[in-house]
């Protein structure tokens, strides 16, 4: 059960934010102004749009396969076209995601939130017209978080969504791993905004098991491709 505070000794706990992570806020003061940069090439898209994409390899790899025999390196050329077809899909892929959104390229509010002591300030597409919300009209900073383990088997937690709640009624959800939500909890904290920390299971991170899918799609066929023409 989630409760509205402040949550000032939070600061301090590491299992929230490591020394490493404090370090680069050790400079901070109630005068700051924070810009956090939101990457925008990390959202999702519907599948009937990933798919098109995605399929856009197999003739490629086609073609690679076809053309590599007259070239006598096919072990070389394959994996080559695939990194270059990659490269390509993800800056195809990034401004698809922009005009989905409706953010213009050199748009550059439109890829980060601020937050300072008074107001935070939440991109257009997101909000619907531009958003300087002061700390005043926030109803709360709701955190979903979640623990784990890490690597080194310490434990830890992670806010892997936030709902802005205003007083008016609105409420504006960020969610999956474009926002840098570990940062806004943080300075949320610091600058005094009224938190409410709420444990509950992530949905699915689709990303992730799309960027699995993915990979996994590029090493099959290319496994098999090289096994066909061998």
């Amino acid at each position: 059960m989630g409760l509205v505070r402040t949550f000032p000794a939070l600061l301090n706990d590491c299992k929230w934010f490591d020394r490493t992570f404090t370090g680069k806020y050790a400079n901070l003061d109630l005068g700051s102004e924070i810009t956090l940069p939101i990457s925008l090439g990390i959202f999702t898209q519907p599948w009937r749009k990933e798919l098109p994409l995605l399929l856009s390899l197999v003739p490629v790899i086609a073609l690679t396969t076809l053309v590599a025999p007259f070239i006598g390196k096919i072990q070389l050329l394959l994996p080559a076209c695939s990194i270059i077809w990659f490269l390509i899909y993800i800056q195809v892929r990034k401004g698809r995601i922009l005009t989905q959104l409706g953010v213009k390229s050199s748009a550059k509010d439109e890829r980060q939130i601020r937050i300072n002591q008074a107001r935070i300030f939440l991109p257009q597409y997101l909000t619907g017209t531009p958003a300087s919300i002061a700390k005043g009209d926030i109803a709360g900073l709701v955190f979903h978080w979640v623990g784990y383990h890490d690597s080194h088997q310490r434990e830890r937690k992670r806010a892997h969504a936030v709902t802005v709640k205003l007083k008016n009624g609105r409420q504006y959800r960020l969610a999956g791993m474009a926002y840098p939500l570990r940062i806004l909890l943080y300075l949320a904290i610091f600058f005094g905004y009224p938190v409410t920390l709420l444990e509950a299971s992530p949905k699915a991170e689709r990303l992730i098991r799309f960027a699995a899918l993915l990979a996994i799609s590029v090493l099959t066929l290319n496994v098999v491709m090289l096994f066909v023409v061998s």
